[in-house]
Formats: structure tokens, sequence, C-alpha cells
């Protein structure tokens, strides 16, 4: 067997590896500088009964989760495989203006960098990345008496994945109503709704892949008359770089979506489908002057227009300042430059964006998002601390370092994982 030996020396000049670096398949963490500790351990990999032989226990293949991502990858290109049937030939078009600020200002490039309670509005997957409870409010003036309203909730805590919901509403005000002769008849009342519930998931042996599904509900009123149907959304996003563990690309993303698959809207006798759309996109993030930022490009291809493409960046100043830009080719909608800022103080966000809407000019774009409740990452670290306290407690001090280790990949700085494990190792290292 393999021995293994590391020295954390006072002072941090020579920091080296914790002393058991485990054979299958992950590395123990640096101990903080001010502790003295020489330790090895001895294991050798998990084995498992093949028949009468026995044979080491291998880390899963990717082989399934890559796979899968193609196989919804082709369903999303036969999906958008409709010929485009020109501008207005679609109805609820108020699902194309978009949720989130934080979105609309990287020019709703969201295929693959979603990230907050909003990101299920542009991809479902986006939703798995959400660590805690978090709602986002967002209010949007148009034009004239056009707004919109947004609300979005996420709650990651269930083990099956993460769920969450929204509602969308756009009024146009009241409206004058008249006859055939140019009379006024009264007040018309114009809205359009939307509501949504969204699931979204990782995969224990493939955490790298998340897929995410929407049920949505859509309803337009008009002088006292509606039309009201259902729609759904489904993608997928791989973090390519950790799939791949390529050095220089582990930030690399890519994310695809379908939107708006589903039924038609009825007035009377006329039938409109709805603004179906197919993006496909990529992302990456990379620290600069140690700062993250956030690079994203999409490829949309609606069932009413034709193909265009939506590019963002993001940059954090110390998580507390974020500034955002993006650029639209020319969709049915708006093209050019959209801005936004957005601003971090604790759980509390506060997001801006400043939207070109075509010939109607500049819109205006704010939300305020809140999150709370422990992390998932907290949460999953606690949960491996105590399993490996109870290992340690019942002297397998393997499975205990095994546990500890989990911990501190969830949270560093789980000081108490990493007494845990020195004390472990040196039980192992005992005679």
């Amino acid at each position: 067997m393999k021995r293994k030996r590391g020295v954390a020396r006072v002072g941090g000049r020579e920091d080296a590896r914790f002393a058991s670096s485990l054979h299958f398949g992950f590395a123990v963490p640096t101990p903080p500088a001010q502790l003295d500790v020489t330790q090895e351990a001895t294991l050798t990999p998990p084995m498992v009964s093949t028949g009468s032989a026995q044979r080491p226990l291998l880390p899963p293949s990717p082989r399934p989760a890559s796979l899968l991502f193609l196989a919804l990858f082709l369903c999303a290109i036969a999906a958008g495989r409709v010929e485009a049937g020109g501008r207005g030939t679609t109805g609820a078009n108020f699902l194309k203006l978009g949720a989130g600020p934080r979105a609309l200002a990287m020019g709703q490039a969201q295929a693959a960098v979603g990230q907050d309670a909003a990101g299920a509005y542009w991809n479902p997957a986006s939703l798995a990345h959400i660590q805690s409870h978090e709602v986002s409010l967002m209010h949007t003036e148009l034009v004239e008496t056009i707004r919109a309203q947004y609300a979005a909730y996420a709650n990651p805590y269930s083990p099956l994945g993460v769920f969450g919901g929204s509602v969308y509403f756009l009024s146009v005000g009241d409206l004058q109503g008249r006859d055939a002769t140019g009379k006024e008849t009264g007040k018309l009342q114009v809205y359009d709704a939307m509501a949504s519930l969204t699931y979204a998931t990782t995969f224990p042996k493939a955490p790298y892949l998340a897929v995410g599904i929407t049920a949505k509900g859509i309803q337009e009123r008009l002088a006292g008359v509606s039309a009201t149907t259902a729609a759904g959304d489904f993608g997928a996003q791989l973090q390519l770089g950790e799939w791949l563990r390529l050095r220089g690309i582990r930030g690399l993303s890519m994310g695809f979506a379908v939107q708006n698959l589903g039924g038609k809207l009825r007035f009377h006798r006329d039938t409109g489908e709805l603004p179906r759309n197919v993006r496909m996109g990529l992302g990456y993030r990379v620290n600069v002057f140690g700062n993250p930022l956030t690079l994203a490009m999409d490829l949309n291809v609606p069932n009413d227009n034709d193909r265009w493409t939506a590019v963002g960046a993001e940059y954090w100043i110390r998580q507390l300042l974020a500034f955002r830009v993006g650029w639209r080719s020319n969709d049915d909608l708006s093209n050019g430059l959209s801005y936004g800022v957005g601003i971090r103080v604790g759980n509390v966000g506060l997001d801006y964006a400043l939207v070109n809407f075509g010939e109607f000019g500049l819109t205006h774009r704010a939300a305020l998002s809140l999150r709370f409740g422990p992390t998932l990452a907290s949460l999953r670290a606690e949960a491996a601390f105590k399993r490996g306290l109870q290992a340690y407690e019942d002297g397998r001090y393997p499975a205990a370092i095994v546990e500890f280790n989990k911990a501190l990949e969830f949270n560093p700085n789980h000081q108490e994982s990493l007494e845990m494990m020195r004390r472990a190792n040196e039980r192992l290292s005992s005679p």
C-alpha cells in the first residue's frame, strides 16, 4: 500500500497537502496555517464483488449524462424546425417582453448562465443552481399606460430538486370603447397574464448537468372577451468545463431551452399560435482582477421571425456592485444595446435595466430580490459532518474522513470537519 505524508508549518511558509489524500477520487484540503500536523493514512479503493472476483469501485462514467443532454438537445432542435410565419402571426406576444433586469440588461443571453429565481423564465434548468429561498419582484414601465409586473419564487430544499413559481401580469390601462358610429360605450379592460410552475434538478452522478421543465397557464383579455391556453418549457444546462475537467475552461457552460410549447389562443373564430422559441447558448465565467466576469451568447430560433442573436456581459465588483451590458440583433420587438446595474447588500439585491424597445424608445425595468434561509451547501455540509461523526464514533475512520472531506467540499470554512478529520487521521496512523 502507498503512504502519503503532508506537513503544514506554522506561518504558512511551506503549506503542504493535508496528510491523507484518498486514492479513490478526492483531495483533502490544506489545514489552516496555525496547525502543526503530521499524519498519514493507508487506504485502498473500495471494492465491489462481481461473481467470484472483486474489482475497484471506479467513479461513474459521464457518458449517460452526455447522452441525456444530447437527446434533449436534439428534441429542442426538432421542436424548433418550424417555418417562420412572419411578424405579428402569433398571440400572447407579451411573453417576448422578458423578465428579470439582469437578463434583460445582458441582451437576454441567458440559456447557459441563468442563476436567479427569474432565470426559469429563460431556461427552466437554471433554477437547479438556486442555493436558498429566493423571491424576485420586477416592475416594468413600457409605453404610455402599459406596465408589467413579474414575481418569481424558488425553493431548493426539496430532496427531489428545486421547485419554483412565477406570475406575470401586463396591463394596458382602461381604454375608451366606441361603437360603430363612434359613440363612447364605456371603458374596456385589457390585460395579459401568465402563471407558471417550474421543477429543476441535477443528478448525483452528474452534478454538472441540470434539467428543468415549466408548466404555464396563459390568458389574454380584451373588452370582455378572453382566451386561455396552457404551454410548457423545457431546458438543460451543462457545465462543460466541469464535465471535461480541462484547465482554463472550467467556467465554460452551455444550455438550451424550448419556450412556449403548447396550445393556441382562440378569440371567437380567430386562432393564434404561441410565440415558440428555441434558444441555444454558451457562457463563460472567469475571474478578472479578482472579480467574477460572465460572458454569454445565445442563438434564438422563433416560429414567427428570423433567427436572432444575443450577447451579454456581467462584471461584479466585490460581490457588491454589478455592471451589465448586452446586445441583440434585430427581432420583432427591439434591437441594439441594453445596459444595467445591480447592487447586493447581504441577502437583498436591487437590479435595474435600460432596454431599447425599438420605435418606442428606451424602457425601464427594476427588480428587488431577497434570499433567505440557509444555503444548500451549508445544509449538505452539516449532513456530511453528522455522518462523519457517526462513522468516527463507530471506529470507521476511513469512512469518517470521506464524510468530513465532503463537508469541506460544500463549506471550505467548516472548521469542525477539519478538526475531526485531523483526529481521524491520528487514529489511523496510531499503532
